[in-house]
């Protein structure tokens, strides 16, 4: 898929917040949701969080294996009735360490607290260095809203941050997509630093300097849907955040 736009914003050359004990040029990345399927005519906030309601954060451990057989969307747990996707529900975003790559996957659907199947695409977690042990892995939690604080990326830590995204199947007449940042806090007021329309399968990135925000979040909307979202008739769209100290 193409990039159409590369959106940069250049704001005040303030100097960030340091950041203690994070070596200069490590990549912190999260996936912020995934083949999301958007209804909301006014602007919405979609990501992926972990407990502590942060995006660029350690997901929550899940120390129960689960595994595949062979490649495959459906993930289950090795163990019977140790529940592992207990506490995970459609459209959270999984990470898996497999033997040194980092893969990400979200929950397409739940059959139980065993079982699962993930998507966009299959993965292996039965045929690695694990073998039959099968992988542990981090979840993060979808959530969305239009709440003032609702989605609040915190990038004041960081020397630039990018938000990518990707339209890869739309039914829409067009898709909306905006950044908005701003200090620190809900007393502060939300400004729209970038935007973008999509009118068919497309991408476009974000390039964010944080020296003059503290906090940024992406704002959704849709314009003039079908009203039905069953398979081919359901906007896909997915987004990434990616920050550099």
């Amino acid at each position: 898929m193409r990039m159409r736009k590369f959106v940069a914003f250049a704001l005040a050359a303030l100097t960030a917040l340091p950041v203690y004990g994070q070596p200069k040029g490590r990549i912190a990345q999260n996936v912020l949701f995934s083949d999301y399927e958007l209804d909301s005519t006014t602007y919405i906030y979609v990501c992926a969080v972990n407990r502590l309601g942060h995006v660029l954060g350690t997901g929550v451990m899940q120390p129960q294996r689960v595994t595949t057989v062979g490649s495959s969307t459906t993930v289950t747990g090795v163990t019977v009735a140790e529940s592992p996707f207990g506490s995970v529900a459609v459209g959270d975003e999984l990470l898996f360490n497999l033997d040194g790559v980092l893969t990400w996957k979200y929950v397409q659907a739940r059959a139980s607290a065993d079982s699962i199947t993930v998507g966009p695409d299959a993965i292996n977690l039965g045929d690695g260095r694990e073998g039959t042990r099968g992988y542990p892995f981090h979840y993060f939690i979808r959530t969305s809203g239009a709440g003032a604080d609702q989605c609040a990326i915190q990038v004041s830590d960081f020397r630039n941050v990018t938000i990518s995204v990707a339209v890869t199947q739309m039914v829409a007449t067009s898709i909306d997509a905006q950044v908005e940042c701003r200090l620190k806090g809900s007393v502060s007021t939300w400004i729209i630093v970038g935007s973008d329309n999509f009118t068919g399968v497309d991408g476009t990135m974000f390039l964010m300097d944080p020296a003059e925000y503290q906090e940024c979040r992406l704002g959704l909307k849709i314009n003039t849907d079908d009203g039905n979202d069953l398979t081919t008739n359901a906007e896909k769209i997915t987004a990434v955040v990616r920050g550099t100290y």
